[in-house]
């Protein structure tokens, strides 16, 4: 699985829904969503605060999360992706 993350000194993005879904689970909240269409294609970024990349580590390394409250947060993030189109 490629790891779809990138970090930056000011936030750490990523395009991973399974990710996000985790960060938003475990109550990380995202600074903001950065729209861009690449070869005619549109990505999604969600930046978080850059101390969000540990979490994401974990979340690679398998910790777990109750499997409601990643359900709960993949329908809230499709709810998030639906409305900015």
């Amino acid at each position: 699985m490629k790891n779809n993350t990138n970090h930056n000194q000011d936030f750490f993005q990523t395009s991973d829904i399974w990710l996000v879904a985790y960060l938003m689970a475990s109550g990380e909240k995202y600074i903001s969503i950065d729209r861009r269409v690449n070869k005619n294609k549109p990505q999604v970024f969600f930046l978080f605060p850059p101390e969000t990349e540990e979490l994401a580590h974990n979340f690679f390394n398998g910790d777990k999360i109750p499997a409601i409250d990643l359900k709960d947060a993949v329908g809230r993030v499709k709810n998030i992706l639906f409305d900015l189109y």
